[in-house]
C-alpha cells in the first residue's frame, strides 16, 4: 500500500520526529466497532515506545523509522457507557480521547443522494428538532481530492443532535446514514457510528482504490493512469518545494535590496473529484483501517449522463467492492441503492443501462440492492426527497443478513422464469413472500412484449398466482421477448406482500435474470447499433463472463485468453466512428500464447461501418492480443463505442474487454 510517510521522505521532510499524534478519526464522541479486533494507530517519534490503553486492554508498540505505530485492540463488547482511549508515549506525550462508545459502525459514500441531509428531506425542519439521538455518533469527511493518499481528514465525531445534524452543505448529516442508523437502534438496541464520506456529481471511479482497479480485469489501464498522474504531481510537487526555497531566498534579498518582491511560485495542480482515485485518496484512504460493520453506498446518476456505458459501470461497481475490502482486508457488506427515474430523459437516456449494471453487481458476495424508482414522487428532482424508505430497506438487508433478524423480509420482488406460450407468457417471481400485489390495487403495469422483430408492445397483465403474473397483447402473436419497467419515468406497480417494488428486467439482456430465456435467439447489447449482424450470428443467448476480460491503454498491449481452444475464422470489428477519426491497431491470434500471428492491421484509416473483417482460415485459437497504436481526433475513452467480435464454432456467445472496448465472440451458424 502506498505510504504518504515514504513521500514525504522524497521532499525533503523530516519525518520519524512527529509529536505523539492519532488521526481525526479517533476523536471524542467516537464509537469503536464491537465484536472484531480494532486497529489504533498513528505517528509517534521514530524509536518511542507508545502504549495504549483502553478498557482493561494495555497495549504496547515501538514507532518505526518513519514513526509511525499500531496496536490493534482485542474484540470489544459494546456498551452505552462512555469510555476513555488513553496513549502515551515514552517521550512522556499523552493523548485522551472521552465520551467513547461501543457498538456498530457504517461507512456511507457516494455522490448528492447519499450527500442530501435530514434538512433536505420532506418535513426536514422538523427531523432536525427531534434528531436528538444521545447513541447515535455522526462524522462527516471534508471533500477534498488529490493525487495521493493521504494520511488524515480534518474533521471528527460528533453526538447526533439537533445542532450537529443540521450542519451540512446540503441539508446536514446524510439522510441515509441517519435513518439507517435509526432503524438498526431500534433493532438492535446498541450505539450506532455513522461515517459520511459523499460527494455530490462526482464518479464512481474517483472513489476506487488502485488495488481495485488492479484486481478487475479490463480496469488495469486505469491503474497506468494513476501512477502517471501520481508521478506526475509527485514530481511537481518536489519542484514547488525547489522553487519554494529559490523564491524564499529571492524574497530575503528583495528586502535587503528595496527591489519589488518577484511573485510566489505556483503550486501544483489538484486533481479534479471526476478523476480516478482522487477522492479516495482524501476521504477513504485516511480511514483505512478504521473498524467498521460494513458500506452503503448510493450513486451512479452522475455515470449515467456522463459516461453512459453499463458494461463500464458493472466492471467499476467491482473494482470498488473488491478494492474496499482489499484494502480493509475484510469481506465486508456491501449495500446499495438502485437510482430512480429522472425526467431529464435527454440526458438521462441511458440509465437503463446503468441499472441493469447495478442489477448484475449483486453477482458480487455479501451484497444488497435497494430499490428506489417507487421513492421519486417529484420526476423534476434528481434526489428523492423521502430518503427514510430507502435507509430502512438497506437497514432490513443488513438485520438480516448480518444480525440474525430472519423475521424480517428484505429483498424484492426478482423474475426467476419466463415461459414463452405463444400469445402469452407466465412469469415466476422470487421473493414474492405471502404474495403479489400492487401498489393501487389495479393490475400490474409497465410490462412489454415482443416479437422476433424485437419491437416492443404494452402488454395486459395478470397476477394469476402468488408468486407468478401472466401477460399478453394482441399486437403480438409469438411472444419472444419481454420486459418489464424499461420506460425511463417508469414507476411500475408491482409489489411483494412487504411492500417492495418489483426490480426491472429485460429479456434482451439474459444476465439480468436467471435461465437462458433467450434460447435460440439472437442475444443483443448496450452496442446494439453495433453488434446487429444478421441471423449468421444467432446464439443460444447464454453470456461468460469468465476469465475472458483483459484491458489496455493506448500504446499497450491486452491479451484475451479463451482459456480452451476454439476454432475460430474471422475477427470482425465494430467501430467507433464519426466520419473523422482515424485510429491505427493490430490484432493477433495464438494458439500457445508464444507464437503470434498477425490477422488484422488498421492502419491509420478512418474505420468503416458497420464492421471490418479480418479472415483467415479456420483453426484452433486460444489467444487473441490486440494493440491500439495510434488514434487521431478521438481520446481514448471515446473507445468505448469499439467492439471486436470473433466467429467461433462454440455455440456460447463469450465476452472479453480490453479497457472501454467491448470484445464479443460469437458463433456463426454454417461455418465451413
Amino acid at each position: 500500500m502506498y505510504s504518504p510517510l515514504l513521500f514525504a521522505e522524497k521532499l525533503g521532510v523530516k519525518i520519524g520526529n512527529e509529536p505523539l499524534r492519532l488521526p481525526k478519526i479517533f476523536s471524542d464522541h467516537m464509537v469503536l466497532q464491537q465484536g472484531k479486533p480494532v486497529p489504533v494507530w498513528g505517528l509517534a517519534k521514530a524509536g518511542a515506545k507508545v502504549t495504549v490503553v483502553f478498557q482493561n486492554q494495555t497495549l504496547e508498540t515501538t514507532a518505526d523509522s518513519y514513526g509511525s505505530w499500531m496496536v490493534k485492540l482485542a474484540p470489544l463488547t459494546k456498551t452505552f457507557e462512555a469510555q476513555t482511549l488513553t496513549v502515551k508515549a515514552s517521550t512522556g506525550e499523552e493523548i485522551k480521547i472521552s465520551d467513547i462508545l461501543i457498538g456498530e459502525v457504517w461507512l456511507c459514500s457516494g455522490q448528492s443522494n447519499m450527500e442530501m441531509g435530514i434538512k433536505a428531506c420532506y418535513n426536514g425542519e422538523e427531523l432536525v428538532k427531534n434528531a436528538n439521538h444521545p447513541f447515535l455518533r455522526i462524522l462527516t469527511t471534508v471533500n477534498k481530492t488529490s493525487y495521493t493518499p493521504r494520511f488524515d481528514i480534518d474533521t471528527k465525531w460528533a453526538v447526533c443532535t439537533p445542532e450537529t445534524a443540521g450542519k451540512g452543505t446540503f441539508g446536514g448529516f446524510c439522510a441515509i446514514g441517519y435513518f439507517f442508523a435509526r432503524r438498526l437502534m431500534e433493532e438492535i438496541d446498541a450505539p450506532i457510528g455513522v461515517i459520511n464520506s459523499s460527494w455530490g456529481g462526482t464518479p464512481i471511479r474517483a472513489y476506487i482504490p488502485p488495488e481495485g482497479f488492479e484486481m478487475t480485469k479490463g480496469m488495469e489501464g486505469n491503474v497506468y493512469d494513476v501512477k502517471k498522474q501520481r508521478k506526475l504531481y509527485e514530481a511537481s510537487l518536489v519542484n514547488t518545494f525547489k522553487r519554494n526555497k529559490e523564491w524564499n531566498e529571492k524574497v530575503a534579498a528583495s528586502v535587503e535590496s528595496g527591489e519589488i518582491m518577484p511573485p510566489p511560485p505556483k503550486p501544483p495542480k489538484y486533481p479534479t473529484p471526476y478523476e480516478n482515485c482522487s477522492i479516495y485518496n482524501t476521504q477513504i484512504h485516511p480511514l483505512v483501517p478504521f473498524a467498521i460493520k460494513g458500506f452503503l453506498w448510493y450513486q451512479a446518476e452522475y455515470d449515467v449522463i456522463d459516461r453512459p456505458c453499463g458494461e463500464s459501470y458493472y466492471q467499476k461497481m467491482h473494482a470498488l467492492v473488491d478494492g474496499w475490502r482489499r484494502i480493509w482486508n475484510e469481506d465486508l457488506p456491501f449495500y446499495y441503492v438502485q437510482i430512480a427515474s429522472w425526467h431529464y430523459v435527454a440526458i438521462y437516456t441511458h440509465r437503463n443501462e446503468i441499472i441493469d449494471a447495478q442489477t448484475r453487481s449483486l453477482d458480487i458476495p455479501n451484497t444488497g440492492m435497494a430499490l428506489a424508482y417507487d421513492t421519486a414522487d417529484d420526476l423534476t428532482n434528481i434526489h428523492p426527497m423521502d430518503k427514510k424508505p430507502l435507509a430502512v430497506r438497506l437497514a432490513n438487508l443488513a438485520l438480516y443478513e448480518q444480525y440474525g433478524k430472519t423475521e424480517l423480509k428484505p429483498y424484492f420482488p426478482k423474475v426467476k422464469s419466463i415461459e414463452l406460450e405463444g400469445q402469452s407468457a407466465r412469469l415466476t417471481f422470487d421473493f414474492a413472500y405471502d404474495g403479489l400485489t400492487t401498489a393501487d390495487g389495479k393490475d400490474p403495469d409497465c410490462f412489454e412484449v415482443a416479437g422476433s422483430d424485437k419491437i416492443f408492445h404494452p402488454a395486459e397483465a395478470k397476477i394469476t398466482a402468488p408468486d407468478q403474473v401472466t401477460i399478453s397483447s394482441e399486437k403480438v402473436k409469438n411472444i419472444q421477448y419481454v420486459q418489464f419497467g424499461r420506460g425511463l419515468l417508469d414507476r411500475p406497480n408491482l409489489r411483494n406482500s412487504a411492500g417492495l417494488s418489483a426490480n426491472t428486467f429485460t429479456t434482451l439482456d439474459t444476465r439480468l435474470i436467471e435461465g437462458n430465456l433467450a434460447f435460440g435467439k439472437p442475444v443483443t447489447s448496450n452496442y446494439e447499433t453495433y453488434l446487429d449482424c444478421g441471423p449468421e450470428y444467432l446464439t443460444d443467448g447464454v453470456i461468460d463472463n469468465g476469465s475472458a476480460w483483459e484491458g489496455t491503454r493506448l500504446g499497450q498491449t491486452a491479451t484475451i485468453d479463451l482459456e480452451s481452444p476454439t476454432v475460430c475464422d474471422t475477427v470482425a470489428i465494430y467501430p467507433y466512428a464519426d466520419g473523422l477519426s482515424a485510429q491505427r491497431y493490430t490484432v493477433e491470434i495464438s494458439l500457445d500464447g508464444e507464437s503470434w500471428e498477425r490477422i488484422g492491421l488498421k492502419n491509420n484509416g478512418i474505420p468503416n461501418l458497420p464492421c471490418e473483417e479480418y479472415t483467415f482460415g479456420a483453426k484452433e485459437v486460444r489467444y487473441v492480443r490486440f494493440k491500439i497504436l495510434y488514434t487521431n481526433r478521438m481520446r481514448p475513452d471515446e473507445f468505448a463505442e469499439n467492439n471486436l467480435g470473433l466467429r467461433t464454432f462454440d455455440s456460447r456467445e463469450r465476452s472479453a474487454r480490453i479497457n472501454e472496448i467491448a470484445v464479443y465472440f460469437r458463433s456463426k451458424r454454417n461455418l465451413p
